[in-house]
Parts: structure tokens; sequence; C-alpha cells
């Protein structure tokens, strides 16, 4: 699981949204080319995006005039890891169903517990979107 820092997105077929800031709702990509060189100074500028290529989960965040881009690459058995877990979230926009997450959990060190390890979760990822039912059901394990 390697995260990468930087304001390109790379060429491929997503999936994903990029919600823009002259816009009243998302862009919805379903295994669309896409492929952007984010500018700080730009505008409209993306409020927020997540995107998916089937390998490589980027996330974008425009807070305080810049760009927030996080890229972490998913392996395939982290869809079945005991420290990753499966999360789906109602879309607040048309297009997408409900949005699929993998939540990354690592156990640490905690004062408050009497320095016993409880699990925190490191990050969360975007993975996709499902309309289908039997998915759901998967994904609510």
């Amino acid at each position: 699981m390697e995260k990468k820092i930087e304001n390109k997105i790379e060429l491929a077929n997503y999936t994903g949204y990029l919600w823009e800031s002259d816009q009243e709702k998302p862009l919805v990509l379903k295994n669309t080319p896409y492929s952007r060189v984010l500018d700080d100074k730009s505008n409209p500028f993306i409020v927020e995006g997540m995107l998916f290529d089937g390998k490589r989960s980027i996330s974008i965040k425009y807070i305080n005039g810049k760009y927030l881009v996080s890229k972490t690459e998913v392996q395939p058995e982290d869809f079945n890891s005991p420290d990753v877990e499966r999360r789906l979230y109602i879309a607040n926009f048309d297009g997408a169903g409900w949005l699929k997450f993998l939540e990354y959990w690592q156990p640490e060190s905690d004062c408050l517990c009497e320095d016993m390890n409880v699990l925190r979760m490191k990050k969360r990822v975007f993975v996709g979107f499902t309309n289908d039912e039997k998915e759901r059901k998967v994904w609510q394990r």
C-alpha cells in the first residue's frame, strides 16, 4: 500500500465523482477515461473528488486555496483483509447509488487504555459505486 501526494491525475478509466465549485451536482464517472493537472489557481476548481481505476484510489480536496491529493494503491487482498473494513455510504447526489470505501485499521498503543493496543483507522479510500442489492449485502458483512 503506497501513498503518493501530487497534483496530476494520470489518464485512466475512472469510476468516481468530481464536484466543481461552479456546479450544483458532481460529474459522475463510470469507467470513463479522464486525466487532469490540478492547478491551485484555476477557477472553477474541484471542491471534492473521489476516483478509482481498479488499482488506485485518488482523493481530491480543495482547502484554503490548495489541492490536497492523496493516492493509494489498493491491493486485491485488501478487499478481504482482516485489517481492512468495507463500508458503504449513501451518495447525496444522483447517479452513484452507494459509495464503496475501504477503511484501513492498525493497532496502536493507547495511554488511555493502560498502553494496550487499540485499533485506529489510518485511512479511508474510495473504491467505486454500487446499486446492486446482492453486492450491498456482501459489503455489509
